[in-house]
């Protein structure tokens, strides 16, 4: 079923606890998540092995009977972070609605990704039968009606231990999700911005545009590899913290960037640490030019830091600049014209992120 562009589907959940199905790796750690999770920078040869083996064993959990397969419906997620309590809906978006670029559409991305990563997970997605994703998709929902229309009486699916707490998942059945769908709609494009999971949702684009070549327009319609799933969270919700990605220059004397931001741009210093006054896109982006032609003119490098304090300490120990951003402010996400910083901010950071709780076919074979 589809409201707009986003499609109701049917999810797969796990029976297991959390520690035996797949989730985004934290730490370094992949656990059991390297069975449906495919390792980065592995050689041409070793991957096509990954791949093949990924998809063995998702073939593997559909046959061993390890899933439960949901009627046409969404999930509504319950979770305690750092930041609060915070709830989200698991659904899935039209990938004809979608853009990796600048025109306008009413799913955009947040950030530019790493097209070497999308390609490797648009070859696995073109043979894999289900999908994993950690993706995430803000929308704008100033007083909540979304997650009010799906009520305080749905069906309990699973309620697991994370890292950083629990998370609870509710069953929302299509004739209560078609109303949550409509409620998630905003006036003006975009409506949504992905803003987690960049490379998977580049990849299911990539897979998609391939793919549709091949089949007749019926087919299109309605085919699963059309449609990509992510967790939705409200971004006008103050548990839903965007988390900036700092920056730390190395290899550029710090009097030098000092004098070219005082130029350009409205920052706080103390000492090596340069605090810009907000975080729009468009001083991002300044700032990040000016670090760039820094770096081009000294030899130097810009690296990256989610942690603020961390950076500020590498900076002061290492005679090092660091560059922190306030976080971004959702509204200005949204108005934004043409591509977004990158790296620019993340959702939550560390355990806050998205988990792989919900799965989704994606193939008929």
């Amino acid at each position: 079923m589809m409201r707009g562009c986003i499609r109701i589907p049917r999810f797969l959940v796990p029976q297991a606890e959390a520690e035996a199905w797949p989730a985004r790796p934290v730490g370094g750690q992949a656990g059991t998540v390297a069975d449906f999770f495919l390792p980065e920078q592995l050689e041409e040869k070793e991957r096509q092995q990954a791949i093949e083996r990924i998809r063995t064993n998702m073939y593997a959990a559909l046959q061993q009977d390890v899933t439960d397969k949901l009627a046409r419906g969404l999930i509504l997620t319950e979770r305690i972070t750092e930041t609060g309590y915070r709830k989200g809906i698991v659904a899935a978006f039209d990938l004809e609605a979608f853009s990796l670029g600048k025109e306008s559409a009413p799913v955009r991305i947040a950030s530019l990704w790493d097209a070497e990563r999308a390609k490797e997970l648009a070859a696995l997605r073109g043979r894999a039968p289900m999908e994993f994703p950690s993706a995430v998709v803000l929308y704008r929902d100033k007083k909540g009606k979304a997650i009010s229309e799906a009520g305080d009486k749905l069906e309990p699916l699973y309620d697991f231990t994370v890292p950083g707490g629990k998370i609870r998942g509710k069953f929302i059945p299509d004739y209560i999700a078609q109303g949550v769908a409509a409620e998630m709609y905003s006036r003006g494009e975009p409506c949504f911005i992905v803003a987690d999971g960049l490379e998977e949702a580049a990849a299911a684009k990539a897979h998609w545009e391939a793919l549709k070549q091949r089949l007749g327009r019926e087919e299109q319609r309605n085919h699963p590899a059309r449609f990509f799933a992510a967790e939705f969270l409200n971004a006008c919700d103050g548990a839903v913290r965007l988390a900036p990605i700092h920056r730390i220059a190395d290899g550029i004397d710090p009097s030098l960037i000092a004098d070219s931001f005082t130029k350009n741009l409205c920052v706080k210093r103390e000492g090596n640490v340069f605090t810009l006054a907000s975080a729009t896109p468009e001083n991002v982006a300044r700032a990040d030019g000016i670090l760039a032609r820094l770096a081009a003119l000294c030899g130097g490098g810009i690296s990256y830091e989610e942690d603020g304090e961390r950076a500020a300490a590498y900076a002061a120990e290492k005679d090092r600049a660091a560059i922190l951003l306030p976080a971004p402010d959702a509204e200005e996400l949204f108005a934004a014209k043409g591509d977004l910083p990158m790296p620019f901010f993340t959702v939550g950071g560390g355990n806050a992120r998205r988990f792989c709780l919900e799965g989704r076919e994606i193939g008929y074979d």
